[in-house]
């Protein structure tokens, strides 16, 4: 018994030495995530410690070291007083950490006469801000629409969330306020219930307690961004900071622009704000024109006080300093690990962090170049993950992986509870044995993705891929890769293979997809093609023993002892058996495994006969979102139907609507359209214009804290449901403010969809010319042609009848194509084709 609550506790303990969360951060030290986990509170002084800071505060960019310790690099700050509020980018020049809580950047401004200080702030401000802003390129397109100011379109509800659920807090801190749906129970969890320990009490046995691990602290965001730089940088922040060290997570524009609204009002990472913010990038102070004296002296400083060696900038070259080898180090040294001198960058360090970097220095000069390339690869491996904080997610060796107050926001899309293995990111022992290296990369790059039922996201590390993917294997690799296994020839080849497909079908297709196919509520690792990804002798060792290579996985022996479990299939010999299923995952030509065959005749895909289906679903938020009317028509034409927003939010050809998800599994993903063509519509329907021609777009779903303006603009809205013609088609009425539509849309005879809008009342008054309402028909109108066709970008074009008013207005970056509503007894009729 006492082996047996040894072994948990070692296991406990090292899992719960991991990361624990305090919202509310200050740090009053530079920040390196992986040092404050793993070595801040350490007694001794480190070397690996040290060295981490070496490259992570930049030290190795003024004092050259070898190719083993790169400069993490500064951001990329052309342009920046046109990204930041410049009130804030002077406060953080002028102090650096009291402005950001943890910055890693040295104060500059102290090695200037006091006299010039404030002059040099204003100077380096006007350099900053004299060119544009840095931002990525966006890209609309029919099945991936962007919202006109998309960045002021954020939902704070829809963005806590996602912030919560995607992994940024693996990182940044968890809202206390928010409360995941469900929480699933941790296997590590359990088995701390089943000993009736608590956290705290592991220390009060003696034994190594958890440390708390504070988060990665963020700045007083609505201070220093406005809400479209700050979305422009989630959507990509290598564009920024090409270092990597806050990686991108793949967001789409939207999701950028909800998780921005809800770093704005969140009391843990902003505080309120109560700008109203233009479609500039800041406010019209922002725009304001610089005096070229000033941008001509703030040049002169930035070059003066070395930022070049952080912050590349044409024309300016670095200024660099004594190689790290040959530096002096001494407790009356007035260099950069002193507080108190005059003429170099001071950093804020702790006393610890003093000495770790001194140890670390005096480790590399006494330091013999090491011809060992497996220990190499090892070190660099460490190196790269404590710098890109890998280990914020992933275990390696001991170390690192999500910690107890992060496992609740860790699901996946169904919360079916499959073990930790089934919702937390996996740990990288061995990773370089089991992986290929152009796999690896692929993953790393944001290409390689077979955990689609995760909630989190891998975020992309374009820029180390191929670095870290060689490390991997170079460090992991073993001598032999051998198989006990001979491939089979080809008179055996088809036998072989139809053995595999009885072995999966007797156990592997209860856990696992094949070729996209799946049993219901299966939610593991697609197995097809698995060559491309897995070694051949790893894939063998861990069937013969799934627990030496993954510790506390939930996948099955089933080869105890070296005996096959099913002894009827070649006759029960494992090694025969594990490559009669490598061969069958890996061939192109064989049919599903027996038990997916039948499942897929089972189908739930609705496919409309001889009239319309009705189905109200949940969808994406690109297309219809959660509130859907999804119509199938005989013709093979759809549409769904946003009775939130009130508008025709899709359309497509080809196959409907698959069901499963809608009828029998409510944490099943979105909806998705089978068919193809698919063209997504405008976010906004309607519009109005004021008497001066300026045009409005009419909010139909108001969020919270939109200003006095835009609530003026948000004519009261409502969805009144829909009645079926005789043929079953659906009929929507709604309510815009006084005007009450009829939207009546049916398939078009030329292999489109024909749209009738007709307004029925408008409560006591008239229609008037300044309360006239247009239907917006497409936001990224190319062309008019002298019919009055449109056409656009996604390929779609819509006309009108005869006698029509129509208005093509533009308004960048999107070109909008309005109709609009009158009082006509017949309405008006759109037709759509594509």
């Amino acid at each position: 018994m006492r082996v047996h609550f040894t072994s948990i506790l070692g296991s406990i303990i090292f899992v719960l030495g991991l990361t624990f969360f305090d919202c509310h951060v200050f740090a009053d030290h530079p920040f390196v995530a992986s040092y404050e986990r793993f070595y801040a509170t350490k007694e001794e002084p480190d070397e690996l410690a040290g060295q981490v800071l070496l490259t992570e505060l930049n030290c190795t960019a003024c004092h050259p070291m070898d190719a083993s310790l790169p400069s993490k690099g500064g951001p990329v700050i052309t342009g920046s007083g046109n990204r930041f509020h410049r009130a804030w980018l002077r406060s953080y020049l002028s102090s650096p950490g009291q402005s950001k809580s943890g910055s890693t950047m040295p104060h500059l401004i102290h090695q200037l006469p006091e006299s010039e200080r404030e002059m040099a702030l204003d100077a380096l401000v006007a350099f900053l801000s004299n060119d544009p802003a840095v931002e990525p390129p966006i890209v609309a397109s029919g099945a991936n629409p962007v919202a006109h100011e998309f960045w002021l379109k954020g939902d704070a509800e829809r963005g806590r969330s996602m912030y919560h659920q995607i992994g940024c807090v693996a990182c940044h801190a968890i809202d206390d306020a928010f409360k995941p749906a469900k929480k699933t129970e941790s296997d590590l969890e359990r088995k701390i219930a089943a000993l009736g320990l608590e956290i705290d009490e592991l220390e009060e046995m003696g034994l190594a307690a958890p440390k708390k691990v504070k988060p990665v602290p963020m700045s007083r965001i609505s201070d220093k961004y406005s809400l479209r730089s700050l979305s422009m940088f989630l959507i990509a922040p290598h564009v920024i900071r090409p270092a990597g060290r806050m990686p991108s997570l793949k967001l789409q524009p939207h999701e950028a622009a909800d998780i921005a609204a809800y770093l704005f009002t969140s009391p843990t990472h902003s505080k309120p704000r109560n700008d109203n913010e233009k479609s500039t990038v800041n406010s019209s102070v922002q725009n304001a024109s610089v005096d070229q004296s000033m941008i001509d002296a703030g040049k002169r400083y930035f070059e003066k006080l070395s930022c070049a060696n952080c912050h590349p900038m044409a024309g300016i070259k670095p200024k660099m300093s004594k190689s790290m080898k040959e530096l002096t180090l001494s407790l009356n040294s007035n260099g950069c690990l002193s507080e108190s001198s005059k003429t170099t960058p001071r950093f804020g360090l702790s006393s610890k962090q003093v000495a770790d970097i001194t140890k670390a220095i005096e480790s590399l000069k006494r330091k013999q170049l090491n011809s060992d390339p497996k220990k190499i690869a090892l070190d660099q491996v460490t190196m790269m993950m404590m710098q890109l904080n890998c280990f914020a997610c992933h275990e390696r060796d001991g170390k690192g992986g999500v910690g107890p107050d992060q496992w609740a926001y860790f699901e996946n899309v169904q919360q079916v509870d499959i073990g930790d293995e089934g919702r937390l990111p996996p740990p990288l022992d061995h990773v370089g044995r089991k992986l290929t290296r152009d796999w690896i990369q692929k993953v790393i790059e944001g290409k390689g993705e077979v955990r689609p039922h995760f909630l989190a996201r891998m975020p992309i590390y374009a820029d180390h891929s191929k670095a870290l993917a060689t490390a991997f294997v170079n460090a992991d690799r073993i001598e032999s890769t051998t198989s006990s296994a001979a491939k089979p020839n080809n008179q055996t080849s088809q036998a072989i293979q139809t053995a595999g497909r009885e072995l999966f079908d007797s156990g592997c297709v209860q856990c696992h997809a094949f070729r996209g196919e799946s049993l219901p509520g299966t939610i593991g690792i697609d197995l097809a093609d698995v060559g491309t990804r897995i070694h051949r002798e790893w894939f063998e060792a861990f069937l013969r023993n799934p627990a030496s290579l993954k510790k506390n996985t939930r996948m099955p022996t089933f080869f105890p002892d070296g005996k096959s479990a099913v002894p009827q299939i070649l006759d029960g010999d494992a090694t025969r058996q594990i490559e009669s299923l490598w061969a069958y995952l890996n061939a192109k030509d064989q049919p599903l495994p027996l038990k997916l065959e039948q499942s897929s005749s089972q189908s739930f895909e609705l496919i409309p006969t001889d009239k319309p289906i009705i189905i109200r679903t949940f969808m994406d938020s690109s297309s219809a979102g959660t509130h859907a009317i999804a119509v199938g028509l005989p013709q093979q034409i759809h549409f769904a139907f946003d009775t939130k927003r009130l508008r025709l939010a899709e359309i497509w050809k080809g196959r409907f609507l698959n069901a499963q998800g809608t009828w029998f599994d409510r944490f099943a993903p979105a909806a998705t359209p089978l068919g193809t063509n698919r063209i997504t519509l405008p976010q906004e329907s309607f519009a109005l214009f004021d008497q001066d021609g300026n045009f409005q777009l009419v909010d139909t779903a108001p969020e919270k804290g939109q200003t006095e303006k835009q609530l003026e603009n948000n004519l009261q809205k409502k969805f009144l449901g829909y009645r079926t013609d005789e043929r079953g088609m659906p009929i929507f009425r709604y309510s815009i403010g006084r005007f009450l539509i009829e939207d009546r849309i049916q398939a078009h005879d030329d292999n489109g969809v024909k749209r009738r809008l007709k307004i029925l009342t408008l409560g006591d008054g008239e229609l008037k010319a300044r309360e006239k309402l247009w239907l917006v028909i497409a936001d990224d109108a190319i062309e008019v042609d002298q019919s009055g066709t449109v056409s656009t970008r996604s390929k779609l074009t819509v006309r009108t009848a005869e006698g029509i008013q129509t208005r093509l207005v533009q308004r960048q970056p999107a070109t909008y194509w309005m109709v609009a509503m009158d009082d006509r007894v017949d309405g008006i009729e759109v037709v759509y084709q594509w």
